[in-house]
C-alpha cells in the first residue's frame, strides 16, 4: 500500500509534490484536502478526482490516493462546506443546497486549477457511502452539467428522493462499485438500469466479501481500472502524444520596447529551465493555453492550441516533428494566466506559438498558428541539425511511414466501434449481447494492436 503522504503547510498557496496539505476555500468555514502527485512540474495540467467522504468521517484523499499511486492525479478529499453544519447531520437534497454545493465544489475546482493548472477535461466526482449519495444529489443535476468526465459512487446506489437528472450522465462512464454485504447493493442494482436507460455507461463492481465500506486492498484495483481506462480510451480518440516533453514556467518581467526577437532572446536566456538545459541541444518551446471564454468553453486561442498540439505533435498527424524532437530538449509551456498587461512578449493572446532556440540559445525561428504543422515546423528544425542528425532523421521517418499508415487506419476502425458499442448501452437483446461481445472482441485486438505500433513509435 502506499504510505500515507505527508501533511504539510503549503507554502505560498502551494503543496509541493507528493504532499497533502489543507485546502481553505475564501467564503466558506470547513476546509477540504488537496494531494498534488509526485510526478506534478509546474505547467504541467493533470486531471482531478474530487472525492466526497462519508457520514462521521472528514476530508480525505482516501482511497483515490492509494488507487492512483500517488502519480498523475489530483485529488481533493471535499468537505461539505455548503451543508449546514458541515454535514455533521448527515446530506441534504433540498434545491438550496444542491445549488450551493454545486457551487462550491465549482469554486474549488477553480482554486485548484488557478493554483496548479488542471486538465479541465478530466474532472471526476466520486463519493463514499453518504459521499456517494452526493454524488447523485451534487453529480446528477442539470446545474452540473458538463462539469464531470465520469462519476464513481462507493457504497451507495442512485437515489430515489431529490431533484436528480440523470440524463446529464448521457454517454459517461459511472462506475458503481459496492461490498457484497453492503446493505446499499440493493441501490446500486436497482440503480444500474435506471443510469443505463438515461445513456450512461455504467461499469458495475461488486467485491466479494467485503462490507459496506471496502478494504483498501480490494476497492483499489478497480478504481485504479477504470479511471486508467478512460484516460486511455481519451488519449487514443484524440491522437498519440508523440513528444517526450518538460513542462516549464516563465519567470521574471520581460523587457519592453526594441526588436522582438532581441527581447525574446534576452528574456528567455534569463529563464532557469533554459539554463538547466543540455548546453549541446537546440530547443524547442510550445507555448499553449486552455484559456476559457464566455460560458466556461475554450476561447479560440484555446481550440488553436488543441489543435497545433494535434497536427505537429501527436501520432499519427505528426511524422517528422515527431523523430527530429529526439535531437531536441523540449518544453511544453501554459501561458493561460499570462495576459498582454503583466507580459506583451508572451501571453495568451500570442498562443499557440513555437519558438526553436540553438545551442547558442539565440531564437532560430518564431512559428505562430498557421505555421504549427508538421511539415512547416520540420523544416525550421531541420535547420538546427547536423548533417548525421539530418541523416538519422531520414532514416526514421522512412521506417516510421509505414506504422504510422496503419495506425490511421486502425484508429478510425475503433473510433466507428465505440460508437457502435455507446448506441447498445441500455440494450439487453441476445442479439445484442451477441453483437456486443463481437465489437468487444475486435475492438480489444485492435487496441492491443494500437498499443504495440505506439510502443515501437516511442521506442525509435
Amino acid at each position: 500500500l502506499l504510505l500515507a503522504a505527508p501533511s504539510l503547510p503549503p507554502q505560498n498557496g502551494r503543496v509541493s509534490p507528493g504532499n497533502e496539505g489543507a485546502l481553505t476555500t475564501p467564503g466558506y468555514s470547513f476546509p477540504s484536502r488537496i494531494y498534488v502527485p509526485r510526478d506534478y512540474r509546474p505547467g504541467r495540467r493533470l486531471p482531478l478526482i474530487l472525492f466526497m467522504h462519508g457520514a462521521g468521517g472528514k476530508p480525505t484523499t482516501w482511497p483515490w490516493r492509494q488507487a492512483t499511486k500517488g502519480e498523475g492525479f489530483f485529488i481533493v478529499g471535499l468537505s461539505y462546506a455548503a451543508v449546514p453544519e458541515g454535514g455533521a447531520r448527515g446530506i441534504r437534497s433540498d434545491k438550496k443546497t444542491v445549488l450551493a454545493m454545486v457551487d462550491f465544489i465549482a469554486k474549488v475546482t477553480a482554486q485548484v486549477d488557478e493554483t496548479y493548472g488542471i486538465d479541465k477535461k478530466h474532472v471526476f466526482l466520486t463519493g463514499l457511502s453518504m459521499g456517494g449519495w452526493g454524488v447523485n444529489f451534487y453529480g446528477f443535476t442539470r446545474a452540473a452539467k458538463g462539469r464531470y468526465r465520469g462519476y464513481c459512487i462507493i457504497a451507495a446506489g442512485v437515489a430515489r428522493r431529490g431533484s436528480l437528472d440523470l440524463s446529464v450522465t448521457k454517454g459517461l462512464p459511472v462506475l458503481l462499485i459496492n461490498g457484497e454485504k453492503d446493505p446499499n447493493l440493493r441501490a446500486a442494482n436497482t440503480g444500474k438500469p435506471l443510469l443505463e436507460g438515461a445513456g450512461a455507461l455504467v461499469t458495475q463492481v461488486i467485491l466479494p466479501g467485503q462490507g459496506h465500506v471496502p478494504g483498501i486492498d480490494a476497492l483499489a484495483p478497480p478504481l485504479r481500472e477504470w479511471l486508467l481506462g478512460i484516460m486511455k480510451k481519451d488519449r487514443e480518440e484524440r491522437g498519440l502524444a508523440a513528444l517526450r516533453w518538460e513542462f516549464a514556467r516563465i519567470e521574471g518581467t520581460p523587457p519592453r520596447g526594441g526588436d522582438r526577437k532581441a527581447a525574446l532572446a534576452r528574456y528567455l536566456g534569463g529563464q532557469t529551465f533554459l539554463k538547466n538545459a543540455r548546453k549541446d541541444r537546440p530547443i524547442l518551446l510550445f507555448f499553449f493555453t486552455t484559456h476559457e471564454g464566455k460560458k466556461g468553453k475554450p476561447s479560440s486561442r484555446a481550440r488553436y492550441s488543441v489543435t497545433a498540439e494535434e497536427k505537429a505533435f501527436s501520432y499519427p498527424k505528426a511524422l517528422g516533428v515527431p523523430a527530429a524532437s529526439r535531437f531536441f530538449s523540449c518544453f511544453k509551456i501554459d501561458l493561460t494566466r499570462s495576459t498582454k498587461k503583466k507580459n506583451p512578449l508572451l501571453n495568451r493572446e500570442e498562443a499557440p506559438l513555437v519558438i526553436l532556440l540553438g545551442p547558442d540559445r539565440g531564437v532560430a525561428a518564431i512559428l505562430h498558428r498557421s505555421r504549427i504543422q508538421d511539415a512547416p515546423l520540420l523544416a525550421e528544425m531541420k535547420k538546427l541539425l547536423t548533417p548525421d542528425q539530418l541523416k538519422t532523421l531520414e532514416e526514421k521517418v522512412a521506417r516510421n511511414r509505414p506504422l504510422l499508415d496503419e495506425l490511421k487506419v486502425l484508429l478510425k476502425k475503433a473510433a466507428s466501434l465505440r460508437k457502435a458499442l455507446a448506441r447498445m448501452e441500455g440494450k439487453d437483446t441476445p442479439s445484442v449481447r451477441r453483437n456486443r461481445a463481437v465489437k468487444e472482441k475486435a475492438l480489444k485486438n485492435l487496441e492491443e494492436r494500437i498499443s504495440a505500433i505506439r510502443k515501437k513509435l516511442g521506442e525509435d
